[in-house]
């Protein structure tokens, strides 16, 4: 009930993320890969054969797990994915019987996962959190199980696949790499179960007499520490250091302007930056210079982030990737002019040149 509880929470925060936060842009294919560990629940049996009938709990040693994806991210802050996982725990012992006994076995899985995720800007361009939900299928396979009496000659063991809907709740944190456009660490928790259960068959045996049975595991119930990378493929390169030339600075030009500690293009930037692609599909323009500003404490992260930004926008709004040079202008040429004639630079500024 409580992981239950658990996933529905998760939901309901993915449903309230998009009005308390601003979106990472990210946009376009990306690919995604992690391995870890698996840290399963004690699980509930119900060995049904001749001589034996009874529910007990067994417990799970930690195990590993894997998973590998492929998904789309659509630039403002939601993105969606297919993803493969494996993995594999041991049972590692036995409570809830009448009678001393041992329990052994190994459950392999896999699955095929489809999966919705969020991920939120909260001011920081060096870690971004995400929420997620997920359905699909998993297949498990038991190896080996056994529940031996110790008292007595009588064993019941059970082994096969099976396999049902399973739901998942995610929740991670991504880490850009400096200096490498698209790539990130990640590192998330997943919390997934097998609705309904799992069915398997098997037999006891007391003495040389062997009897059909079933082995009913009641819940499935995992948790998934993962760490991982992440390679968004349509992310533009990072701000240069190199001005652009004097025939830029005469040319048309949009400025966006950003909230402190803030990099997402909003509604209002947003209208400016379709406008500036619009100017530039009419006229024809094949090169497109944006340029961070900020003064020399300015955070070179910050300004890169927030050009990248605008040119994410851009090529949805309809501009050809290479069409688009990003520069870090800095204190090179004043965008704002004081009452006394003394210049000084557009902080929190991108600017959007039409050579």
């Amino acid at each position: 009930m409580r992981v239950g509880l658990t996933i529905l929470a998760l939901a309901l925060a993915i449903g309230a993320v998009p009005r308390i936060a601003h979106a990472q842009p990210i946009q376009g294919f990306y690919a995604d890969a992690g391995a870890g560990m698996s840290l399963p629940f004690a699980t509930k049996v119900t060995p049904v054969a001749s001589g034996f009938r009874g529910t007990f709990d067994f417990g799970q040693s930690p195990g590993y797990a894997a998973r590998i994806s492929a998904g789309y991210a659509l630039g403002n802050g939601w993105r969606f994915e297919l993803e493969g996982t494996i993995g594999r725990t041991s049972v590692n012992g036995i409570a809830g019987t009448s009678f001393p006994a041992a329990s052994s076995g190994t459950l392999a899985r896999r699955g095929l996962m489809a999966n919705a995720l969020f991920d939120l800007d909260v001011g920081s361009p060096y870690v971004f959190p995400y929420l997620g939900l997920g359905a699909g299928y998993q297949s498990t396979r038991l190896s080996g199980f056994t529940v031996t009496r110790r008292d007595a000659a009588f064993a019941f063991s059970a082994s096969g696949e099976s396999g049902g809907l399973t739901m998942q709740g995610i929740a991670g944190l991504a880490f850009p790499v400096p200096n490498m456009p698209g790539l990130s660490i990640t590192a998330d928790y997943r919390l997934m179960n097998t609705l309904g259960g799992l069915k398997f068959g098997g037999a006891s045996s007391t003495g040389a007499v062997v009897s059909p049975g079933t082995a009913k595991f009641h819940n499935q119930f995992a948790q998934e520490l993962t760490i991982g990378v992440r390679f968004a493929f349509n992310t533009p390169p990072p701000a240069g250091l190199t001005p652009p030339a004097a025939s830029a600075l005469q040319a048309p030009s949009y400025v966006v302007a950003f909230a402190p500690s803030h990099f997402a293009v909003d509604a209002r930037a947003s209208t400016i930056v379709r406008e500036a692609a619009r100017s530039s599909v009419k006229a024809g323009k094949t090169r497109i210079q944006i340029g961070a500003y900020g003064t020399q404490q300015t955070d070179r992260a910050m300004a890169a982030r927030r050009a990248n930004a605008v040119a994410a926008a851009l090529i949805k709004d309809g501009v050809a990737r290479e069409a688009i040079v990003i520069t870090a202008l800095g204190d090179t040429r004043p965008l704002v002019q004081t009452a006394l004639g003394a210049s000084r630079t557009g902080t929190g500024t991108v600017e959007i040149v039409l050579p």
